[in-house]
């Protein structure tokens, strides 16, 4: 309402002003949301991690002190406290973060999005039947199952998922050329060159999956005589199979440009820098992020697990030994649990993580988490082999 109001000489540079006003907003959001969750993301690095392996190490020592260690007191605190206490950990942060930059919306009816769920849970179990067999041979009793859910489960994951984020991935792909495109473009229509022209001529020069959206609308406008609009926005429109908000609106004004001639091109190299600060904003905020959340995935994947199956078979070799004060108690068992309290780990510090990151999206969280759980499942059983064949 302001800027219809004021003179169309100054109308520029208030907008201009507004917009700037908006992403350094966004910014300091960002920067304050990613400097107010350090000190509860290290302290459930602490508390929720390294506390509790290493403690699976002193079990043992327990006995000593005349304190049981019974299975079901172990389940009761790896399987049930702890991960119910890490879910509402993250679920407080993820509901603290702000809402900026969210994924595409994309859904199973995309067009290039095939439904792999079947195949997911087909392939899950042949990899969890697999796991079973061989783990078998070379595992305690625990070892087989905590395999057959992690490898199963993370396989089943991927392969369901993996349509959908490869569409994100096409879409980020477009996103990043999307201000090299309306420059050129801009700079063509601001010298008097057409609209389509200079779409044609640019798609030849662009690159990558952003120079091929522009090129497929080219050619739509040539063989089908329709407009940029119809082209890119219409009815089976090349933007059809890109859900993205950020393109869809800039090449919207495409068709603008198309009607308003030479003096539209100012407003595309505009919409061009402005788009550009957008992304770097957006890439500055995830590289903030990164570097809080990058702690959390490593360690439910790697450093956790790893930590977790040494202690385990630690805890093996001196629970029965009474030379080393294990109190005589066996602790042959006690790999299902931290399995299991493992497989919890990588699966919820993995959702935090990319929620914290890119915002709670299933397709995104369920095929990181896939990852996460084949991971986490391959070290924590590798890392107990090598330590109880060195005991």
């Amino acid at each position: 309402m302001v800027a219809g109001r004021t003179p169309e000489t100054d109308r520029h540079q208030l907008l201009d002003r507004a917009l700037t006003v908006v992403l350094d907003g966004t910014r300091e959001t960002l920067q304050t949301f990613a400097a107010s969750i350090r000190g509860p993301v290290t302290a459930l690095y602490a508390f929720g991690v390294l506390l509790p392996t290493a403690l699976v190490a002193l079990l043992p020592a327990a006995g000593v002190a005349g304190v049981v260690v019974t299975p079901a007191v172990v389940v009761g605190v790896y399987n049930v406290a702890l991960p119910v206490a890490l879910t509402v950990t993250a679920v407080w942060l993820l509901t603290r973060r702000p809402v900026a930059f969210p994924p595409p919306a994309v859904t199973r009816a995309h067009p290039d999005v095939a439904d792999r769920r079947l195949h997911g849970a087909l392939v899950g179990t042949g990899v969890a039947l697999g796991a079973w067999l061989v783990c078998a041979r070379l595992f305690p009793v625990w070892g087989p199952p905590v395999a057959a859910v992690g490898l199963g489960t993370g396989t089943g994951l991927i392969v369901a998922t993996r349509p959908v984020v490869a569409v994100y991935e096409q879409i980020r792909a477009v996103e990043d050329g999307l201000s090299d495109a309306l420059e050129l473009i801009g700079r063509r229509v601001a010298n008097g060159r057409a609209v389509e022209t200079a779409i044609d001529q640019v798609a030849t020069e662009l690159d990558g999956p952003t120079g091929e959206i522009l090129a497929d609308g080219a050619q739509q406008q040539r063989q089908l005589h329709i407009g940029v609009h119809e082209a890119f926005l219409g009815r089976h429109g090349v933007l059809d199979s890109v859900p993205s908000p950020r393109v869809r609106g800039s090449l919207a004004l495409l068709s603008v440009a198309a009607d308003e001639g030479a003096p539209a091109g100012s407003a595309l190299l505009s919409l061009a820098e402005h788009i550009d600060d957008l992304q770097q904003i957006e890439q500055e905020a995830r590289h903030t992020l990164n570097s809080v959340c990058r702690t959390l995935t490593n360690t439910a994947t790697v450093f956790g697990p790893l930590v977790a199956g040494a202690t385990v078979a630690l805890a093996g070799a001196i629970g029965g030994s009474t030379e080393f004060g294990g109190g005589g108690q066996t602790f042959g068992w006690l790999g299902g649990p931290v399995g299991l309290y493992v497989l919890a780990l990588a699966t919820v510090l993995t959702a935090l993580s990319v929620g914290l990151v890119r915002g709670v999206d299933r397709a995104l969280v369920g095929y990181r988490v896939g990852r996460g759980l084949s991971t986490a499942t391959v070290v924590y059983l590798c890392s107990f082999l090598v330590v109880r064949g060195m005991l």
